[in-house]
């Protein structure tokens, strides 16, 4: 495949942060040096202070990406360019069924962290968090929070604590990746991006994403996308498994290696 990258998006947690918050040497070059030749963002679940601060460590000046996608920021002012509201009613619901269950509930107030909820004043609330003992009960209230006018989250940040994640209906990352991409010039109809995990697509879906690919229109994938697909062996699309070997040559590696340029192989940090 023959394809130009436009742009570069990743996380924080699990991506380029190990356990003590600090990237490394290596890590911050690799970034600045990416951005030198093209449009480069975070774009994670943590709030708008901590993406800045990252932001300018790896020296970027683009357009970053906060608060799972709700927030799209300057990163050399701290200023807000665009911000996806999670309306009161439905802020104030989240947080009244999360103070009940969860460690900790904090939000996102007009571009403010509120670590505790019951501070919240401007009520232009981007993000409502939720700390959980474990993974089992993060996603049993993302399940349950999860409704036409909000979406909720289960993450896993690189302390491995689990949060739950409450945004307006549909803003999450690919929403940030979407106003990212608008911003800096890279037309929505000619851009696909993916977060997924180990998925098993059945054929028919599957041929919309290799359709997509072989027009060699650009591809942003975030995260978990360099190991996006786990396809069963006698399946039409297996070649696009993790670590793909089989016969057909060009596509060693799979879909991680041969789209993005590397496939999973270990857990960093």
């Amino acid at each position: 495949m023959n394809r130009t990258t436009k742009a570069l998006l990743f996380d924080l947690d699990g991506t380029v942060l190990p356990r003590d918050d600090r990237p490394t040497a290596t890590v911050i070059e690799a970034v600045r040096a990416a951005s030198r030749l093209i449009p480069v963002a975070i774009a994670s679940g943590r709030v708008q202070d901590d993406v800045c601060h990252y932001a300018r460590l790896f020296g970027l000046s683009t357009p970053q990406v906060a608060d799972n996608g709700a927030t799209l920021l300057d990163p050399v002012t701290g200023r807000t360019i665009n911000r996806h509201v999670l309306g009161r009613v439905e802020a104030e619901r989240a947080i009244k069924s999360l103070q009940q269950v969860a460690m900790r509930v904090l939000a996102c107030d007009a571009g403010r962290f509120i670590p505790d909820a019951n501070d919240i004043t401007d009520w232009a609330v981007t993000m409502v968090m939720a700390q959980f003992p474990t993974e089992v009960v993060a996603r049993e209230w993302a399940y349950r929070l999860s409704s036409d006018s909000t979406s909720a989250y289960a993450s896993v940040d690189n302390q491995g604590d689990w949060y739950l994640d409450c945004t307006a209906a549909g803003v999450d990352k690919g929403t940030g990746a979407g106003d990212f991409a608008t911003h800096v010039g890279i037309e929505l109809a000619d851009l696909m991006v993916i977060g997924t995990r180990f998925r098993d697509l059945p054929d028919e879906q599957m041929a919309h994403i290799d359709a997509y690919l072989k027009t060699g229109r650009p591809v942003i994938g975030m995260r978990t996308a360099t190991h996006a697909f786990n396809i069963g062996g006698d399946k039409k699309y297996a070649h696009y498994s993790n670590g793909y070997g089989g016969p057909k040559k060009e596509w060693q590696g799979g879909f991680g290696k041969v789209v993005l340029g590397d496939f999973w192989k270990n857990h960093h940090g």
